[in-house]
């Protein structure tokens, strides 16, 4: 009920446990969310609270999914963008999965979902374009793909485009939960979605045709290729580039390379007392580089794999000299 008080135990996204009392502001809504929302603030901070009403859960499993999926996506996004986060993406604050009805907490989104705004000219349909575009080179950076892009996911702050409502989200490499293109989800799977959404913008009804040979010449250059198979699509940033937009490269931090110290004290307590040869990494063929660790496939409760990494550095620290 609005006004009230609401005592929440949350994890922050250090992994931090935390309980917090927030103020009810009332119901909330997100067009591109499926999920229960409303406002709450504390210490003169509005956030967004999804969540997953015990009784709602009951009738519909997959709310809960769709509440992993934001956390997931959220998380990782907020450690790669660790050291500065960019105002294109919605931000997890916090969350707790392990309550009887488990909650996202957001920082508040500024401004209004872009289908609500009116009388879009051509300068601030570029704007749109633009914002949605930079959001996607730099969920692609992070190797998260939205999923759900359109619209009714975009807000516009009154200065640019955020993307939110990432409750259908996965990670780069991951089999795909739904029926399409085969071969693992990649991130320009989002680019076919945001082409489909600037085609919108500029064609409104007309978007629907399939038949794109009256479109203008612009929004063919610009989407050239984009409808191809994955494969042969251009990324975000080379939409981008024909926008005659500068492109660079997103600040962000490999979440793994903090806890390199952590792991090697972990693994060295754990090592056996007469180790087994080393293999050799790499070769002439492949220039000694080591491919990245693929992504697990995505499971219930797999949320939790953030907070192990904490637990190590937090080893690393009571093993050392004191």
């Amino acid at each position: 009920m609005t006004g009230t008080t609401i005592a929440l135990r949350l994890r922050d996204l250090s992994g931090r446990p935390r309980a917090v009392e927030f103020t009810d502001d009332g119901p909330f809504g997100s067009p591109g969310s499926a999920l229960r929302q409303r406002l709450v603030s504390t210490g003169g901070h509005t956030f967004v609270l999804k969540s997953v009403p015990r009784d709602e859960g009951g009738r519909d499993r997959h709310l809960f999914d769709l509440l992993d999926n934001e956390v997931r996506a959220g998380a990782h996004l907020g450690y790669v963008y660790s050291r500065q986060y960019p105002p294109e993406l919605a931000r997890l604050a916090g969350y707790n999965m392990d309550v009887e009805e488990p909650f996202a907490l957001l920082h508040a989104y500024a401004g209004k979902p872009v289908p609500e705004m009116s009388g879009l000219d051509d300068h601030r349909r570029r704007q749109v374009q633009i914002g949605l575009l930079r959001a996607l080179q730099l969920t692609a950076a992070a190797g998260v793909v939205h999923g759900a892009v359109t619209l009714r996911s975009l807000w516009w702050t009154g200065t640019g485009v955020r993307l939110v409502d990432f409750e259908s989200a996965q990670f780069a490499g991951e089999p795909r939960r739904t029926a399409g293109e085969p071969g693992p989800v990649d991130v320009r799977d989002d680019v076919l979605l945001a082409g489909r959404v600037i085609r919108q913008l500029v064609m409104g009804e007309a978007s629907t045709l399939a038949d794109h040979g009256h479109d203008p010449e612009s929004l063919r250059i610009l989407l050239q290729d984009v409808y191809q198979p994955v494969g042969h699509r251009p990324y975000a940033e080379d939409l981008l580039r024909r926008l005659k937009v500068p492109v660079t490269a997103p600040p962000v931090t490999d979440p793994e390379a903090a806890l390199a110290e952590g792991r090697r004290v972990f693994d060295g307590l754990c090592a056996p007392a007469h180790p087994p040869a080393a293999a050799v990494v790499g070769g002439a063929g492949d220039h000694g580089i080591v491919p990245p660790r693929p992504v697990p496939a995505r499971k219930r409760g797999v949320w939790r794999r953030y907070l192990a990494p904490m637990l190590l550095v937090a080893m690393a620290g009571r093993v050392g000299p004191r």
